[in-house]
């Protein structure tokens, strides 16, 4: 079918995209999915910085073909599987560093924090460069974020959320310039190093990754703190960000190392909550980070588009997209711009067909792809949320003790062990739940007791 105009005129995106072969454009924000991002936004790679202070909680999503066989490891290529890391600037006072800070570890009823899956809350927390300890004049100290990208069009969000702009002094002060760079880098990541250590072991040099990669790391930080001196690819601002949260979305085509250095610019200080990165053309499976097999992220797969749906909105849809080619900025405005228009003309093509059997879920589709929410949306995110947290409670006795996660939902006072040994008994675990329908036949006290007790043994008869 032919191409729609976008704007009055023809337009092939992916030709007019398709300059430069690695970089990084700017692509604009998103203020409506908040801290709602599973299934929109890190469908690759999530970082949820600071959640569980002082660490972060990292997804790896993607299927990665098994690098270490012979032969699988693309040639030549220095970048194999995203890597993300978050550093404090080169500008700091002596002994300061990165703070992993944790403002509130459960906060269920403010949609602007992320939610973490790992969890089953709402954890507001964030990386922050300590910038109240310093004047406003100083320059830094910044947070700057490392990402190795494979090759492949990606798409990298980084999630900005000030809950402390209502609580005195200086907090709301805040108003960021986030600077992209990227570059090919002359040292390899961890899988590909690990790939090389493999060959050195095989040669006889089994020392080669202990006494290297510390190193290794060093060289990769100091070339990335030397490339700053290099012209900006692309850049944003960030402010106004303390009543709503919001993604500023970078488009990136690898393989390249690049860095977000995200500029304090006089402000309170800097914080990022969260780094999300997704590969758009989908060559590699994707685990979902909700629940497995979970219906709440809709697909095309399977579904059969015949002569009967309208093929110039198909098309405008088509031509508005781009997964290979790095667009330009102004190409991802209007990409987005058609996206939403053919998203309109399909639901006004809808409006005369409601009982379409293709039209109908298609619109789902693009409606999730293009993050438009309503009251309906959220509910169905929470939704989702319920089942993959009851999900991993299911799999895994740790997520049912509340001596790990005590603000997760429906947890109990008892240990890891105590919850295993219930298991082996086959004591159900839920029956101690204050939602339970049933009441249990041993308060808990009593269970604890029961559960210290050695199992009984089996009778001869049983054994037999």
């Amino acid at each position: 079918a032919p191409v729609p105009s976008i704007g009055g005129e023809p337009v092939d995106l992916e030709a007019e995209a398709g300059a430069l072969k690695t970089g990084v454009v700017y692509a604009g924000e998103d203020w409506v999915t908040r801290g709602d991002w599973c299934g929109h936004y890190g469908l690759d790679h999530a970082v949820l910085c600071a959640v569980n202070a002082p660490r972060s909680d990292t997804y790896f999503s993607t299927r990665y073909p098994d690098w270490y066989k012979p032969g699988v490891s693309p040639d030549g290529e220095k970048i194999l599987q995203i890597d993300v890391r978050g550093y404090m600037g080169r500008h700091i006072r002596r002994n300061d560093f990165l703070r992993a800070w944790c403002d509130k570890p459960n906060w269920p009823e403010n949609r602007n924090v992320l939610y973490c899956p790992e969890a089953g809350i709402r954890t507001e927390a964030e990386w922050d460069d300590h910038g109240e300890a310093y004047e406003s004049t100083f320059d830094g100290p910044d947070i700057w974020v490392a990402a190795d990208i494979p090759e492949g069009l990606h798409e990298v969000a980084l999630y900005f959320y000030n809950p402390n702009a209502h609580a005195g002094g200086n907090n709301g002060c805040r108003d960021y310039l986030v600077e992209a760079r990227t570059w090919k880098t002359r040292f390899p990541e961890y899988t590909n190093f690990l790939i090389l250590s493999n060959k050195m072991r095989a040669k006889g040099n089994d020392n080669y990754a202990d006494t290297q990669w510390a190193s290794n790391l060093v060289k990769r930080l100091e070339e990335m703190f030397s490339r700053q001196a290099t012209p900006v690819a692309a850049r944003t601002r960030v402010t106004g960000f303390a009543g709503n949260g919001v993604y500023k979305r970078f488009l990136v085509r690898g393989p390249v190392a690049c860095s977000f250095t995200i500029k304090r610019n006089a402000s309170f200080n800097t914080i990022v909550n969260g780094i999300f990165v997704t590969r758009l053309d989908g060559k590699y499976e994707t685990l979902p980070v909700l629940a497995p097999r979970d219906g709440y992220v809709p697909s095309v797969i399977g579904m059969s588009i015949g002569d009967d749906l309208p093929m110039n909105i198909l098309s405008l849809w088509g031509a508005s997209s781009f997964s290979r080619a790095l667009p330009s900025p102004s190409l991802c405005d209007r990409g987005e711009q058609g996206r939403l228009r053919a998203y309109r003309a399909l639901r006004g093509w809808l409006a005369a067909q409601p009982d379409h059997g293709v039209c109908l879920p298609l619109s789902s589709v693009w409606r999730f792809s293009l993050n438009l929410w309503d009251d309906a949306g959220r509910r169905d995110f929470d939704a989702a949320c319920e089942r993959s947290w009851n999900s991993r409670q299911k799999g895994c006795v740790i997520y049912r003790s509340r001596e790990w996660r005590p603000h997760s939902p429906n947890v109990l006072p008892l240990s890891r062990e105590e919850l295993s040994t219930m298991e082996n008994r086959y004591i159900d675990w839920k029956e101690y739940l204050p939602s339970s329908p049933t009441a249990p036949k041993m308060s808990l006290e009593e269970l604890k007791r029961f559960l210290k007790q050695p199992a009984p043994k089996e009778n001869e008869e049983d054994e037999k």
